[in-house]
């Protein structure tokens, strides 16, 4: 659904189904992965709100959904212990608020955004679920001579209720889930 007025429109979309994203992991001995559905997976929407004119485009949007990236748990099987462990991904809701802008001052290009969200683990006292975060980039770019252009930009990240585990258990299993999830099992 799209609505413009002047320089503006605002987008709304309602996404009635669930469909898993490719994530594609290398089996490895010992471990099984099952992926978990998500609740309330058919009342996933959003809206955005965006403005281009008079020298300035911006826009500021909200959605309400599963996240795409998953969470990884562990499930463990007493039958199988210690021959197997079997890990959940596990795809959660999320909201997320953010926007951006981006306009020209002094023959230079200021662009940012900011996003911010929040996980079902509100407080972080979860391990296996993602924390509420906060994300900036703010950068310009100007072009010095025909085909040289300088662009810096600026990142923030903040990840909120952040708690480094201590107990040497739980953080040898979240570095496993790590390496698994990113691929990395070996040097070459």
């Amino acid at each position: 659904l799209t609505y413009h007025w002047e320089s503006s429109k605002l987008v709304a979309l309602w996404q009635p189904e669930w469909r898993f994203p490719a994530y594609p992991m290398r089996p490895v001995p010992g471990i099984q992965i099952h992926e978990k559905s998500p609740h309330n997976a058919n009342t996933q929407f959003g809206v955005k709100w965006d403005y281009s004119g008079e020298g300035f485009d911006g826009s500021l949007n909200y959605f309400k959904g599963i996240s795409k990236t998953p969470d990884i748990g562990l499930s463990l099987e007493p039958s199988l212990l210690p021959n197997m462990i079997n890990l959940d991904l596990a795809y959660h809701e999320m909201q997320m608020m953010g926007g951006d802008f981006a306009f020209n001052a002094n023959n230079t290009a200021f662009r940012g955004e900011i996003a911010y969200t929040q996980n079902e683990d509100k407080k972080g006292d979860n391990p296996f679920i993602q924390n509420p975060q906060l994300f900036v980039v703010v950068g310009a770019d100007r072009t010095i001579i025909e085909n040289l252009n300088i662009n810096m930009q600026f990142l923030y990240k903040h990840i909120y209720h952040f708690t480094e585990y201590q107990d040497p258990q739980l953080q040898a299993l979240i570095d496993i889930e790590n390496r698994i999830s990113q691929q990395q099992f070996e040097n070459d």
